[in-house]
């Protein structure tokens, strides 16, 4: 069978291709014995036009996806899904933060879990439908599982793989369930640790974490707070939340204790010339991982499938309420929470209210 640049060729039991360019032959193996294969197999080889610049480039893509396909061929026979994380830090090494690390670590302790329930095999690291199916683990049991879903994507890019496996697109319009993950309370020793590690090196952030403990704020709402959030008496904030300022722009009426009064008293005295904040510039950019590394540094960690972050005064804040036989409908109208059908409509407690109820179930730190 005569082709372009060559032919087919028996030697011995094995049919080649014979390639002539430039003067040169070349005998490449179809690694079979039957014609038939050894023609759809050398189509394969062939140039797409009739020139020496189509066959070069050929050749070059050729090269380039068998050189792919190699180093994934070579991964893949070191990796499996409990090593993976060892294998990407000795790549990486110097790219993590370290307020970062012990997230990404978990992130990849539960994709081996993961990859255990549903029974997969270390050779399903390169598989499209694996990943699939991990995904939809994740997306039914993590709230931070979309973040995870963009670091896996980052491991398989650094260890060679395709990270086109992992989509994340389309993940972020499924509904987490959360029903593994949460943030758990902190015990009182626990937050007058970070509280007391904070206010040695940033009082700030220090502030933050009194004025988050003390009133169930989210970071968000706490590290923008202004000081024409605070009412004129100073006892209360009235602050729309940032999570819900676009669909329900009605002010909460929070209740501040003693320790948060006198903290804004504290800083009231000093504010800088111009600044509508509580806190400076510096302090508002990105506290959440200087916050992070503070936990971390405190030895305050995640227990089980509870985390563990500033987030988790807030859950603190409702719990305590809770344990002290404060009112459900109190306790929401506080921290903003939609609970109690309508009857949550039409409750509105009296200011005397809100300031008791934290009052008996929040000491201070």
């Amino acid at each position: 069978m005569k082709l372009n640049f060559g032919s087919i060729q028996l030697r011995g039991n094995i049919l080649y291709l014979v390639t002539r360019l430039g003067g040169r032959s070349k005998w490449i193996s179809l690694k079979t014995g039957d014609f038939n294969i050894a023609k759809k197999r050398a189509r394969k080889l062939l140039p797409p036009e009739d020139s020496e610049q189509a066959w070069l480039e050929h050749l070059s893509r050729l090269g380039a996806r068998a050189d792919l396909e190699l180093r994934r061929r070579s991964a893949l026979a070191s990796l499996t899904w409990r090593n993976l994380w060892d294998e990407f830090m000795a790549r990486a090494a110097g790219t993590i933060s370290e307020a970062s690390e012990t997230s990404y670590e978990r992130w990849m302790r539960i994709l081996a879990e993961a990859a255990d329930e549903l029974g997969l095999l270390p050779e399903d690291i390169l598989k499209k439908d694996a990943c699939a199916k991990i995904t939809a683990r994740l997306m039914g049991a993590y709230i931070s599982a979309r973040r995870m879903l963009v670091f896996y994507r980052r491991v398989w890019s650094t260890l060679g793989l395709d990270r086109g496996l992992w989509e994340t697109s389309g993940a972020g319009t499924v509904k987490p369930l959360c029903r593994h993950e949460h943030y758990r309370r902190l015990s009182l020793d626990e937050s007058r640790k970070v509280h007391g590690y904070l206010q040695s090196r940033n009082r700030d952030l220090a502030d933050m974490v009194v004025i988050g403990y003390s009133t169930g704020l989210r970071l968000s709402d706490v590290a923008w707070l202004e000081w024409s959030e605070i009412e004129a008496d100073g006892r209360f904030l009235r602050v729309v939340p940032n999570k819900t300022h676009l669909t329900k722009p009605i002010p909460l009426k929070i209740p501040l204790t003693n320790q948060v009064r006198n903290l804004i008293l504290r800083r009231r005295t000093s504010p800088p010339d111009g600044d509508p904040y509580l806190f400076s510039e510096d302090a508002r950019h990105r506290p959440s991982r200087k916050i992070a590394a503070a936990f971390k540094s405190c030895g305050v960690f995640a227990h089980g499938n509870g985390r563990a972050s500033f987030h988790s005064l807030r859950a603190t804040f409702i719990s305590m309420m809770d344990e002290a036989g404060v009112p459900p409908h109190i306790t929401d109208a506080i921290t903003g929470h939609a609970g109690g059908g309508m009857h949550a409509r039409y409750t509105q407690p009296s200011p005397q209210a809100l300031l008791a109820a934290v009052k008996k179930a929040i000491p201070p730190l």
